[in-house]
């Protein structure tokens, strides 16, 4: 690659300027694929009484983990990844369901490894020591304005904290702004934000922890690993009083 392509193609990387990483690439790379996700964590430390108070408000929905038996409902229910569903079972993967009589409504999947390669960017992250990756939540349309997705994530922490885990992390893609703001508003907060360049034989990566500075990773081979830090904890703010009966909840992260 020429010298100078190459360090705009840094910089611009660096700089987070994804407008003029995008302008080069057209122009001047033959590129593959440009992503970008925030990986975002909350710790399980303490209890939300503000959290809980919106889970006491929701009465109509119960959560449970599925099993093998419920493969065709998960399938038939949420088919945008319903090939994938025997397989994460069969990897030690557990599902948690919100349901509404007997009928899903939402669900989330676990991952209880310290190792997790986010295949949507290509990569792998070391998860802090205790540390949980959570993956594919999905709260069904008419079921985002009825409180599912306060239910899954309060059942969610209230089972991990049984279970001795310290902190709990997933992917949102940075266009799924709906999906960002409702973890946000549960404690959630940003622990990395990753930008990846896909070029014929070769990747590059845009590394920005949680307050502090950037940095490149250039890949050839394999995903590369990328330790978490654990997450500050983070209480309920004061506007989200009526989060129960507002949040929508999010699409596929």
């Amino acid at each position: 690659m020429n010298p100078i392509v190459w360090h705009r193609l840094t910089r611009y990387l660096l700089t987070g300027d994804v407008i003029a990483l995008g302008i080069l690439a057209g122009r001047v790379l033959r590129v593959i694929q440009l992503d970008h996700v925030h990986i975002m964590g909350r710790s399980l430390g303490d209890t939300d009484p503000a959290l809980d108070k919106l889970r006491a408000r929701v009465q109509d929905l119960h959560t449970r983990f599925a099993q093998p038996a419920d493969l065709d409902l998960l399938r038939s229910t949420f088919p945008h990844h319903a090939r994938m569903y025997a397989e994460r079972m069969q990897q030690g993967d557990q599902c948690l369901l919100v349901e509404g009589g007997s009928k899903p409504v939402a669900f989330t999947w676990l991952k209880p490894h310290p190792d997790v390669v986010i295949a949507e960017i290509g990569c792998r992250v070391k998860l802090p020591p205790q540390g949980v990756w959570g993956y594919d939540t999905f709260v069904l349309p008419k079921a985002r304005l009825a409180g599912a997705f306060v239910v899954l994530m309060c059942e969610l922490l209230a089972e991990l904290r049984r279970r001795g885990a310290s902190s709990v992390f997933g992917t949102i893609t940075h266009t799924n702004r709906e999906s960002f703001h409702s973890h946000q508003r549960l404690g959630y907060g940003i622990a990395l934000t990753l930008s990846r360049v896909q070029l014929p034989g070769l990747c590059l990566y845009r590394i920005l922890p949680s307050g502090d500075r950037a940095r490149c990773s250039v890949s050839t081979r394999g995903a590369p690993e990328i330790p978490i830090a654990a997450p500050r904890g983070e209480k309920l703010g004061g506007q989200d009083t009526a989060l129960a009966g507002r949040t929508a909840g999010p699409g596929p992260s």
